[in-house]
Formats: structure tokens, sequence, C-alpha cells
């Protein structure tokens, strides 16, 4: 209320006093200028209230955790699962965790002389920091972009939620928006991720977000789920009709994923291949919770999967072509994933982790192997509720065949191009699977999957 906002918008000067107006290029400090006069501040000071207040304690275990928190994004930190630990969140006893919330929360939770700063917290901050990275088991982003399935997305937050301290809660929303706010540091210039990069709708969607996550204490994930895009496609789209039949919740999942292109991704869907829509419609519409179902589009059955960065793949889309493009390869992405985890597998949700394809433009993303110098789009299986996709050359594939990992390799562009190896190869006109061994009796054959 005093100079904060300033500071956040603008940044500071040579002796750290928040500046009082835009500097800079004309686009970026009208976008400074814009995101100080429109952005909900009652709304996010609020958060702050609630969740650190004037106590030096939680304030000080907010900027701990803010400074550790992504370290498991680097793989060679990523902890095993110890025996005696064993299972822990669905991983087996000398099982990598892959994900890097899990990782830390496992680590915290087990070995948290690991981290000196968060070893020396207070016992009672400790523990707000484990309720918000351990027992929540909730990722906010993934919500408010439509990530994943309703159980992957909710079902943590509605069990921890039971019972907890409205500020341990409003603790984890606080921690979402200083985690964004840090991913790029810019100290003198204050939050460039927030004003300058950001979308200013994701911001005011999340905390927009926040009121309908208090419904769960009434409804089932799904059903607040739905609600929940239902009113973003209507804030979105309003003169579109809410979408109806068995495309309904992949349309709105889209619409919610595009975020600032919600008319052209609704477009795109309508316009793509019959597989594609099929494909999305039907994948997009499971829950992966327990006796739920969508109303509009009820499809049952799991593993459910969450594509993860998949709305990083659509928001970087410059119009309808691109759009295009880049369902066509969402929807390879679902059908190799649902080749390494058929449904009938005893999980409720599986991970797809795509960071490699949302890291490029969808034009380099969706060509063909020999533009790639001969590399393929591979998903490789990490365990029972994880894969991830690679580009990978010939080498790396039979290192996968020698280790006997399972895999499918894929080929959003040009599908029908596959290069394969010794392993038998089973090829669809969007996927090809590459089994570790020939098929019985030693024949390699090629048949329509």
């Amino acid at each position: 209320e005093i100079d904060g906002k300033e500071g956040f918008c603008f940044g500071c000067g040579d002796q750290w006093e928040p500046l009082l107006e835009a500097v800079g290029g004309e686009t970026e400090a009208k976008k400074r200028t814009d995101f100080l006069q429109h952005m909900d501040w009652p709304s996010m000071a609020q958060v702050v209230q609630t969740a650190v207040g004037d106590s030096i304690e939680r304030i000080e275990a907010m900027i701990v955790l803010t400074g550790f928190h992504d370290i498991m994004k680097l793989a060679h930190f990523c902890p095993s699962v110890s025996s005696k630990h064993a299972p822990y969140r669905g991983y087996d006893a000398d099982a990598t965790i892959n994900d890097h919330d899990i990782a830390l929360a496992y680590v915290l939770e087990h070995y948290p002389d690991t981290l000196p700063s968060f070893r020396n917290l207070p016992p009672t901050m400790r523990d707000v920091l484990l309720f918000s990275q351990n027992k929540m088991h909730f990722n906010h982003g993934w919500f408010v972009q439509a990530e994943g399935p309703p159980q992957a997305m909710l079902s943590g937050f509605k069990e921890a939620a039971k019972g907890a301290a409205p500020a341990d809660v409003a603790f984890y929303f606080f921690h979402w928006l200083t985690d964004l706010s840090g991913a790029e540091g810019t100290p003198m210039s204050g939050a460039d991720k927030f004003t300058v990069k950001f979308p200013r709708p994701v911001l005011a969607a999340f905390l927009w977000s926040m009121p309908y996550l208090s419904h769960l204490e009434q409804k089932s994930e799904t059903e607040v789920v739905e609600e929940y895009l239902q009113a973003r496609f209507r804030s979105a789209l309003p003169d579109v009709p809410l979408p109806k039949g068995p495309d309904a919740m992949a349309c709105l999942r889209l619409v919610t994923m595009a975020q600032s292109s919600p008319g052209v991704a609704l477009e795109a869907f309508k316009k793509a291949q019959k597989n594609t829509r099929l494909t999305l419609a039907e994948e997009m519409a499971r829950t992966g919770a327990d006796g739920q179902t969508y109303v509009e589009s009820p499809v049952s059955g799991s593993p459910a999967i969450l594509v993860y960065y998949g709305p990083a793949l659509l928001q970087r889309c410059q119009g309808i072509e691109e759009m295009s493009k880049a369902l066509k390869a969402l929807a390879a992405v679902y059908r190799a994933g649902r080749l390494l985890f058929p449904i009938g597998e005893p999980v409720s949700s599986v991970t797809l982790t795509i960071g490699s394809l949302k890291s490029m433009t969808i034009a380099d993303a969706v060509a063909g192997p020999t533009e790639k110098g001969r590399l393929l789009w591979v998903l490789v299986k990490q365990n029972d509720r994880e894969a991830v996709l690679q580009l990978l050359d010939g080498d790396a594939i039979n290192e996968l065949i020698q280790l006997k990992t399972k895999f499918v390799a894929m080929h959003p562009g040009e599908p029908e191009v596959v290069y394969g190896s010794e392993a038998s190869i089973v090829i669809s006109k969007d996927i090809a699977v590459l089994h570790p061994s020939p098929p019985a009796g030693g024949s390699h054959k090629v048949a329509p999957a």
C-alpha cells in the first residue's frame, strides 16, 4: 500500500528505492503501466496477508522454500526411494522419483538435514513447508491451465485441505506466486516474469480460481473441474455457446490451456482431422477418479493421462496453422502414452512430460527425422506412472532396446516415416511402437496397430 505495487511493476533505482514510473522501451513500459493499473491488487494482497501476515518466521520460511523449491528439476538430484520408505507416493523401492515436487517432498520428509536452510527453520515452519510440499499434493498451475485430469490435479488437495489452517493453505498459494515471479531473477527491474512476460489473464485466472477450490468441501473433484472450466469458457468466449456432447471437455480444456488464444484453439480443434479430434475428445475427458465422470463427456477407464507442459505447447502458437499442428502433436502424445499405459493399469493417472517438445518452435517440433538429423521423438517409460518425451538418435534408441526399456517412437509431423532398429516394429498412422524384443518365433513383422 506504500510503494510495493510500483516496485513490483517498475523495479528499483541504484539505491534500491522503488521507481514510481516505468522505464525502458515503449512496449515494455506500457505493459508495466497496464499491469499496475489493471492488476487485481486486493486479491493478491489478501493471499499474502493470509499466508504470512506480519510474521517474520513465515516470511523467512517463504524465502527458504522459494530458494530450493525447484532443485529437483536437476535430474541428478532426484532421489531413489529407500526400501524402508517404500512405497512412497506410488514409487516402489529403488525407483527414482522424477516428479520434482514429489522428489523434494521425499527429501524434506525423510532427509531434512540435506537442506540446511530447511533444517534450521523453527519446527512449526518446517511443518508448514512440509504441508505445502508434501501433504497438499497439488500443482495449482495444472488446475488453472486445465493441464490434467481431476484426480491428478485435485484429489491430494481435497484430502489435505480437510481441517487445515487457512493460513497454511494460503501459504501454498502465495508460494505459487513467488515461485513463478522468481523463475527469472530480475531484482532491479521488478517482477518481469509477471509484468512483462506472463499473460495477465493467467495470473488473474490463478486468483480467480481460488473460490472454486473451496467448493471441494461439498463437491467432487470432477464436478469442481467441470464447473471451473465452464466458467473459464464463458469468460474467454462470451458469445460462443458452451460446448455439448462428446467433444465438450476437450473444447473446454483446450480453450483454457491456450489462454490468450481461446478462439484459435477452438477453431483448430473443430477443423482437425477426425482421428485427432477423437483422440483428444476421449483422452481429455477421462477423470482418473474412481466412479466420477464429466456430465457432458462421460468417459470411464483409468489411468487418465496428464500431459505436463501441454498448455505451454499451445500457448506458443501463432495462428490457426500452428495451433492445428500443436493439436496433432498433442493427440500423438496421448496415443503414444496410451500404448505405454493401457486402460486397466492399476493406477489412477499417469504423467507424460513433454518439456522438450514445447521448448521448440512448432515447425521444428513436427519436422521429420531427416530434417532433424535422423532424430526421432521417443516417449520413454520411466516407471509405472511417468514417461518422458525425448528426441533421440539411433544409438540412444538402441541403448533403450539393450536395457529393455519400454518406449514408443512417434512422429507428429509425418507419422508414416519411422526409423526402426533390430527390434520389431508395429506401425499405425500416427505412432510406431518399438518393442524391446522380437515377437515369439524370432520374426520381425510390421503390422497395423
